[in-house]
């Protein structure tokens, strides 16, 4: 999935850049032909709906509901969820910065003793 995924990520950067170059459309006006063009084959592939029917479908929302059933906290699933989502967000931000700041401190950028030329 992932690999058939990044390939239409490629196959339609390919095109936005030959509407680009070759055909000398402007950058925003090719990327919406894109997308629309992109949309239309989702729509295509789910069977003329672009939306999904999420009413018989197990989310986050409906698992954490069912693991707190019978407790105190069983009326607070969507606080406990939005407070999971809170918490793995900084979780991840916090490692992502670390390795950021790793890689800039490994890899410093020369310094300028002039000021960069306008552009």
């Amino acid at each position: 999935m992932a690999v058939s995924s990044g390939s239409a990520g490629v196959c339609s950067g390919f095109v936005t850049a030959i509407l680009q170059t070759k055909l000398g459309v402007d950058s925003l006006l090719s990327g919406i032909i894109v997308n629309t063009g992109l949309y239309s084959i989702n729509i295509a592939i789910m069977g003329g709906s672009s939306l999904l029917n999420m009413n018989k479908v197990d989310t986050v929302f409906s698992l954490m509901k069912e693991a707190l059933r019978g407790t105190v906290l069983a009326k607070q699933y969507k606080l406990a969820v939005a407070l999971i989502a809170r918490f793995t967000h900084g979780y991840i931000h916090g490692i992502v910065a670390s390795l950021v700041e790793g890689l800039r401190a490994s890899f410093p950028l020369p310094f300028r003793s002039e000021a960069a030329p306008a552009a």
